[in-house]
């Protein structure tokens, strides 16, 4: 059960440390919007997950 514990955190924490990181990414993502029409397109065609 000790291990289980020593798992779950290990993976709580390296999410809890990569979500700034993709909000970061995702947030020049946003302010770049409409600037750049090719590439602007090319977000929009992304898939829905």
């Amino acid at each position: 059960m000790l291990q289980f514990r020593a798992i779950a955190l290990a993976v709580a924490g390296s999410l809890a440390l990569a979500a700034p990181a993709f909000a970061g990414k995702l947030s020049i993502v946003i302010d770049d919007f409409g600037y750049r029409p090719q590439t602007e397109n090319q977000v929009l065609a992304l898939p829905a997950t």
